[in-house]
């Protein structure tokens, strides 16, 4: 039932699908019980894809066969388990186990097959150095750093388990994910004589790459039908006898989902540009999601394009001034909390013009 393209986050039809899946990974999984005809659905005219499925595992959902493409080129082609039933198990519980604990997990197989196909083609063209490694990480030369361990330490934190307890509790996770990477992606014929494809596969290195993904990632607000059907079931027939419960579906999923805008579609990427925007206190631009703030609303509508982090000055900005985002997106006056809760997320001192002056 899931309910976004799995390369560029369009939503996909039916409607149904996205209202399963909300409610299959929100708390009221257990308080509501979908089995019923959604009614008024042709009061709105929702631009909807369909899905395509995977030419090969026919298991991952896109929006188009150019996503399907696009993604089979860019990593798919590594992860996809196809017909073999040990790779497809192996793949199932790597999803069950990154809904369970870290769904920043799912975006880290793919960016270690995105490098792994990078390494192997390196490798396979007789061009490998020992400027290769180097190279290869340029795009990540910008990014906040660190140990994935580390930073779920600092905010897992709980009086419930000495600091040691808590590091192998993360440890194990980190571990079981990495088994299961090298489980899925390992090829000996394609790897082992290969250095920069086998580093891909040490739990130190994930580590890092895991912890790159948690202090960069971006939050993506997607268009959703679903709020605009949602508006429209307001204004239908209150004698329908679905009425009620349509207005009870929004209304939990609204409680479910109150940190996203909107609450009903929402994704996570890694935006390179957006993810090399240093922080500041006291910002000069701001970091939002792609829908719902006017005409980057509008402009995305035309484009069909919704899969992006849009940066808006929130100031005047001078020529040759830095821009700078705001991580935290809060106006907490306390320099000593803003700094705590910086080194607790993105485990950096804060040390901008309003924090030094403070």
């Amino acid at each position: 039932s899931k309910s976004t393209c799995d390369h560029c986050l369009k939503f996909i039809g039916p409607l149904e699908n996205h209202i399963k899946h909300l409610i299959e990974t929100s708390a009221i999984k257990d308080k509501f019980n979908f089995d019923f005809e959604l009614p008024f659905k042709d009061t709105f005219n929702p631009k909807m894809n369909y899905p395509v499925l995977c030419s090969h595992c026919k298991r991952i959902i896109y929006c188009s066969e150019a996503c399907r493409d696009a993604a089979w080129n860019l990593h798919h082609e590594l992860s996809c388990p196809r017909n073999d039933e040990e790779l497809l198990n192996n793949t199932i519980e790597l999803e069950k186990y990154s809904l369970k604990y870290c769904d920043n997990f799912l975006l880290g197989i793919k960016l270690i097959a995105v490098m792994l196909k990078n390494a192997r083609n390196v490798h396979s063209t007789k061009q490998l150095n020992h400027n290769t490694d180097e190279d290869s990480q340029d795009v990540f030369k910008y990014f906040v750093r660190g140990s994935w361990v580390d930073l779920m330490c600092l905010q897992m934190i709980t009086p419930d388990m000495s600091y040691q307890e808590l590091r192998d509790y993360v440890l194990s996770r980190l571990n079981t994910f990495s088994s299961l990477v090298k489980k899925i992606l390992y090829k000996p014929s394609l790897d082992d004589d290969n250095p920069n494809a086998l580093k891909l596969y040490q739990q130190d290195y994930i580590d890092q790459l895991l912890g790159l993904i948690n202090l960069n990632c971006a939050c993506i607000n997607m268009f959703s039908p679903l709020t605009e059907y949602f508006e429209a079931a307001k204004n239908g027939d209150p004698q329908h006898p679905n009425y009620s419960k349509v207005q009870d579906l929004d209304l939990l999923l609204k409680e479910s989902y109150t940190d996203h805008l909107p609450p009903y579609a929402i994704g996570v990427g890694l935006c390179t540009i957006h993810a090399c925007f240093n922080h500041s206190c006291n910002s000069n631009a701001s970091s939002v999601g792609s829908y719902g703030y006017g005409v980057v609303k509008e402009e995305l509508e035309k484009s069909g394009d919704f899969a992006k982090v849009c940066i808006l000055a929130i100031k005047p900005i001078k020529e040759g001034e830095e821009i700078t985002i705001n991580y935290l997106e809060s106006d907490e006056p306390n320099s000593s909390v803003r700094r705590e809760l910086l080194k607790i997320k993105y485990l950096f001192d804060c040390k901008c013009d309003l924090c030094s002056s403070d």
